[in-house]
């Protein structure tokens, strides 16, 4: 079987832009692909943040390998959940810190 690219400069059999669901800027990209764009520094911070375990256990527990697990609509509601959850928590320390009457 012949290999996609028989040498290392061969452009790729595809446009570059189809796997993105956006084409971010790329001039003349009028179709829409498959993935969304993805920061390598978004992700290390999603990860970090679902698996950090604060001193107190405010956290999820999670290890690196179940968050690399997750599709990505989970990934960002377990984190808006868990900054809902830390929130919440604020609010019910400082509350029970105030001075009582």
């Amino acid at each position: 079987m012949q290999p996609l690219r028989a040498h290392p400069k061969d452009p790729a059999p595809f446009r570059s832009e189809l796997l993105l669901a956006e084409a971010n800027g790329v001039e003349g990209a009028s179709t829409v692909g498959l993935f969304p764009r993805i920061e390598r520094e978004w992700l290390r911070e999603v990860t970090f943040a679902l698996t950090y375990k604060q001193h107190g256990g405010s956290g999820l527990n999670f290890s690196l390998s179940e968050v690399l697990d997750l599709d990505f609509g989970d990934m960002l509601w377990f984190l808006e959940r868990l900054n809902e959850q830390r929130a919440s928590e604020a609010r019910a320390i400082r509350e029970q810190s105030r001075p009582r009457r």
